[in-house]
C-alpha cells in the first residue's frame, strides 16, 4: 500500500488536454479567431499579427520543402528569440521534421557536436546569427537557410504533416561534462506539456509575456493568443 501511495504521489494530478493533435494544429486553429491580434513583438517595436506569423510559417515551410525536407528529417535552428525563431519552429513541425534548437549563447564547438550528432537536413538561421553559422561545423553539404531573407509567399496552403505519435523535438544537454546528449520528445508529449502550462497560468488574450524564458514557457502564451514580446 505504501508503494502504491508513493507512486500515486509521484505521478501528480491527471490533466486532460483540450488541444488538437499537435502545436501546429493548435496554432492554425486560433489564427482565424484572432487574425489581427499581435502574436510577437520585437525589441525594436516591430510586430507580427497572427495572420502575418502564419504567412511567415508557410514561407519557411515552403523553403524547407524545396530543400527536400520530409517527415523525420532533423532541422537545426540557430536563432535569437524573435518572430523568425517562432515561425521557424512552427514551420519545422508543420512539415513533419524534427526541431533541434541551437542556443546562440552556447560555444560553437558544442553546437558543432550537436549538429554532428543529429545530422540535420538544413540549418535555419537569421540576420543576427549569420556569422556564427559560418563557424559551425556540420556534415558536408548541409544548407544554411537565412529565414530573414525569405520573401516569396506560399499562395497554396501548406499541409500539416505533423502527427501526434511522431518525433517533434530533440533537446540536447549542455555538454559541460562531455558530449551533448539528445532526448527526443513526441508531438503529443510536447503539446500536452504546453497545454498544461497555459491552463495553469490561466492566460488571456490580453496577456503579454516577455521572451526571456526558455522554450517551455514561451509557446503556451502564443497558443493561447497571449502575445510574446
Amino acid at each position: 500500500m505504501d508503494l502504491q501511495r508513493a507512486v500515486s504521489l509521484g505521478q501528480g494530478p491527471s490533466f486532460d488536454s483540450t488541444w488538437p493533435a499537435t502545436l501546429v494544429h493548435q496554432f492554425e486553429n486560433i489564427v482565424p479567431d484572432f487574425p489581427q491580434n499581435v502574436a510577437v513583438k520585437e525589441v525594436d517595436g516591430a510586430s507580427l499579427t497572427y495572420t502575418q506569423l502564419a504567412q511567415k510559417v508557410d514561407m519557411i515551410a515552403l523553403e524547407l520543402l524545396h530543400h527536400k525536407v520530409n517527415q523525420g528529417c532533423r532541422i537545426c535552428v540557430l536563432q535569437e528569440a524573435s518572430g523568425d525563431w517562432v515561425a521557424s519552429m512552427l514551420a519545422v513541425l508543420k512539415v513533419g521534421a524534427v526541431y533541434v534548437p541551437l542556443d546562440p549563447s552556447t560555444p560553437v564547438q558544442r553546437l558543432s557536436l550537436i549538429a554532428g550528432d543529429c545530422k540535420p537536413a538544413a540549418i535555419l538561421i537569421h540576420h543576427s546569427t549569420q556569422k556564427q553559422a559560418t563557424e559551425l561545423e556540420t556534415p558536408s553539404g548541409t544548407p544554411r537557410i537565412n529565414v530573414s531573407r525569405l520573401t516569396k509567399p506560399s499562395f497554396d496552403p501548406i499541409e500539416i504533416i505533423a502527427q501526434a505519435d511522431a518525433p517533434a523535438i530533440i533537446l540536447y544537454s549542455s555538454g559541460s561534462t562531455g558530449t551533448p546528449k539528445g532526448v527526443e520528445l513526441q508531438h503529443a508529449a510536447l503539446k500536452h506539456e504546453f497545454d498544461l502550462c497555459a491552463a495553469t497560468y490561466a492566460l488571456e488574450p490580453s496577456d503579454v509575456v516577455r521572451e526571456m524564458a526558455r522554450l517551455g514557457a514561451r509557446f503556451p502564451r502564443l497558443l493561447r493568443n497571449a502575445g510574446q514580446r
